[in-house]
């Protein structure tokens, strides 16, 4: 899979998001057709204590872009399904699908869950479908194409309306009422463009965080690359 720029890394070293990942109701997200991702997810969740049935690998497409169809029955319908067998989410899954492919979903109690890491390897964005919304859709919004990430934020609530946005009511809080929390799951992507790429920017993340603040200081050059003295 082709990246074209790195989407770092929102887990990866922060240290005061460490303290507030929960790693029993942390999951992680890996492609199967993806085998360096999976590593990956593997390397991390050894690093943060995340319990090892906690990796939820799915068969996807390996393109960054993927169709609503796909979406829906390779991705949120079956990682749905997982996290309801896992008992992080509370609902009922039904046969029924809407015009996307999505089964239909109704939450019955607040989710355990509390964060969601894709990796390298899992898909990016979602096409538009071309669905003609009757009476013309939202004013001045145009398609339902998404971001896979945002639209998984959303998988602990009942199918909205994919166009338009919603608002984050993570933005700036750390802290949400019961209702925002139950409806918005926090989904963070370790990606960038190769593997190896993602792991030195983990472990570099990793460094910082053990070591604290970096110490600032000023080495005097023993020998002036002029008649001046440098400080550098």
């Amino acid at each position: 899979m082709v990246r074209s720029l790195i989407l770092l890394l929102i887990l990866a070293g922060v240290s005061a998001m460490r303290a507030e990942m929960a790693p029993a109701t942390t999951v992680v997200v890996a492609n199967g057709k993806a085998p360096a991702g999976i590593e990956l997810a593997k390397t991390f969740m050894r690093y943060r204590g995340i319990p090892d049935q906690n990796l939820i690998v799915l068969d996807l497409s390996t393109e960054e872009a993927i169709t609503w169809s796909q979406y829906s029955d390779t991705l949120l319908n079956p990682l749905r399904s997982k996290l309801l067998a896992a008992g992080l989410l509370t609902g009922q899954l039904a046969a029924d699908k809407d015009v996307r492919g999505r089964q239909d979903y109704l939450p019955t109690a607040a989710p355990k869950l509390s964060w969601i890491v894709l990796m390298h390897g899992v898909p990016l964005k979602i096409q538009p479908s071309g669905i003609k919304v009757l009476g013309g859709g939202k004013p001045g919004i145009r398609g339902d194409q998404a971001c896979v990430d945002s639209e998984l934020a959303l998988l602990a609530t009942v199918n909205l309306d994919p166009e338009g946005a919603k608002p984050n009511p993570w933005f700036q809080q750390r802290t949400l009422t019961p209702a925002d929390e139950a409806e918005i799951i926090r989904t963070a992507r370790l990606d960038g463009p190769t593997p190896a790429d993602v792991l030195r920017s983990m472990q570099g993340a990793w460094r910082a965080e053990a070591q604290g603040p970096a110490r600032s200081c000023l080495c005097r050059r023993r020998r002036p690359l002029s008649r001046r003295r440098y400080l550098v």
